[in-house]
């Protein structure tokens, strides 16, 4: 399975921890790749967000320029990173996510999800 990561540049800070957790903790994972404007890390492979079938001026276009318009992009380019990636599954993680701890994400075959009760306003 492999790892993906949508990053901005502002993630750059965090986004080394977040790929050495995956590769540590995340069992089942074979490689990690992070899809950004630039590569932002020695550490995965890079997929140049311009591979995508869409901008983030396109998604502007639709849902106007808010505060919200990047957040929309990125989940776009999540929905479509199996695609462009040419993988039948993938573990999406947001940049900002560390994994301390050993976690497993498929087992025989299934799916598993992994529940956190934090809450950050």
């Amino acid at each position: 399975m492999i790892g993906v990561i949508v990053a901005h540049e502002r993630d750059k800070p965090m986004l080394e921890l977040c790929i050495q957790g995956i590769l540590n903790n995340c069992k089942n994972i074979d490689r990690v790749v992070v899809i950004s404007k630039n590569c932002l890390s020695p550490l995965a492979e890079w997929i140049d967000e311009a591979k995508f079938p869409f901008t983030y001026t396109d998604v502007s276009d639709i849902v106007g320029n808010t505060s919200r318009t990047g957040w929309y992009y990125q989940q776009l380019l999540k929905l479509y990173a199996l695609d462009i990636l040419q993988e039948e599954e993938c573990l999406i993680v947001d940049a900002d996510t560390i994994f301390l701890k050993p976690v497993e994400f498929k087992k025989d075959e299934k799916c598993l999800f992994n529940f956190g009760s934090e809450h950050h306003t």
